[in-house]
């Protein structure tokens, strides 16, 4: 089945050399020890024979501490358990003021289902822009009831707001929800007459694991469907999923390198402008000086590919509280997406930190 989870064989019957090779699957109770060993008795044994004294974890990295903690954005704040907590709040709050709200299903598992909050002109029958956002958690926590909050910016601005689930891992793989997400795209734009969108002005988005997420879903949609993404806006999005493996966050996963590889968009061979919307990258200026470079990377990879593209680093912001701006137009990201619903493009072919 399209969303099972296959074990293939265990890593321990293969050399680090194999593991960057070719990558292997293996089961996640081990996956991130064996990989991690495996791998560094590979690079250690590569430095002694080039008589290098030392060898880095993951490019300038020299530690699994200090990766780990790279890749922990909460390391760059004291107060994560507040903010999910006030994530949940006002979203409950929106659903209780939003009557019209209503949870639909896009696939026949539990998981595969969507909220969304359709704005006044839509309830009347005109089409109107839908905001879809894929929510961020690593890929194994939260859902879309944390991800209402910003709907009511959304509706102020008279454009429907969408916040899908897709499983969590260990029980969904990557590809999992990889596939998921595409297929929520799809059977949004296949039901856009009923649902009072207007299959032109359909935005995709999404935070952190969410922004990765996104970035996948838009590059394997089929032709028809993705020409229909009006743009494309991506908050702190981890692109290349490789350091992913030698985290504890590859513990419930299981990423193998070949894995990793395949759901990296960083490494896919089809981006380009005819099969990319208008892309918005953004970060916060308080997060880990991975999750900066990564944003930074892709936008490269996508200006180079002559993909339109605008890069943010956003001052006072950090990993969870950037999306608090999303619809905001007194914000340098709502002002990004406000322009792109608006049909307008911020900075065609051109990368603008600020």
């Amino acid at each position: 089945m399209l969303c099972s989870r296959s074990h293939g064989i265990e890593c321990g019957a293969r050399t680090g050399a194999d593991l960057y090779r070719s990558g292997v699957q293996y089961t996640s109770r081990q996956s991130t020890r064996r990989v991690y060993a495996a791998c560094q008795v590979f690079l250690l044994s590569k430095a002694k024979a080039t008589g290098e004294d030392s060898v880095n974890v993951f490019r300038d990295i020299a530690d699994r501490a200090t990766l780990e903690r790279e890749y922990s954005p909460s390391s760059c704040i004291d107060n994560l358990p507040e903010i999910l907590a006030d994530y949940s709040r006002m979203s409950q709050g929106v659903r209780h003021n939003t009557p019209a709200y209503r949870t639909l299903y896009y696939g026949p598992d539990q998981d595969e289902c969507l909220d969304i909050f359709p704005c006044a002109s839509a309830l009347e029958g005109e089409p109107r822009p839908v905001m879809i956002f894929i929510h961020g958690g690593y890929w194994q926590e939260l859902n879309k009831d944390y991800h209402a909050f910003p709907a009511p910016d959304f509706l102020r601005q008279n454009v429907s707001y969408i916040a899908i689930n897709y499983g969590l891992a260990p029980t969904a793989s990557m590809e999992c929800m990889v596939a998921r997400c595409c297929a929520a795209v799809q059977w949004i734009h296949a039901n856009a007459e009923q649902l009072g969108i207007d299959p032109d002005k359909i935005h995709l988005s999404g935070c952190s694991a969410g922004a990765h997420l996104a970035a996948m879903a838009a590059l394997l949609q089929p032709a028809d469907a993705l020409m229909r993404l009006a743009s494309l806006t991506l908050l702190s999005g981890i692109f290349d999923l490789r350091p992913i493996m030698l985290t504890y966050v590859n513990d419930p996963i299981g990423l193998s390198l070949q894995d990793a590889l395949t759901n990296s968009p960083q490494f896919r061979g089809d981006i380009s402008n005819a099969n990319l919307p208008p892309v918005n990258i953004l970060f916060g200026n308080n997060e880990t000086g991975e999750f900066k470079r990564q944003s930074r990377e892709f936008a490269e990879t996508l200006d180079r590919r002559g993909v339109s593209v605008v890069l943010a680093e956003v001052q006072g912001r950090n990993h969870f509280d950037l999306v608090y701006d999303l619809a905001d137009p007194g914000t340098t990201l709502g002002t990004l997406v406000v322009k792109n619903l608006l049909g307008q493009e911020a900075a065609q072919g051109m990368i603008h930190p600020c």
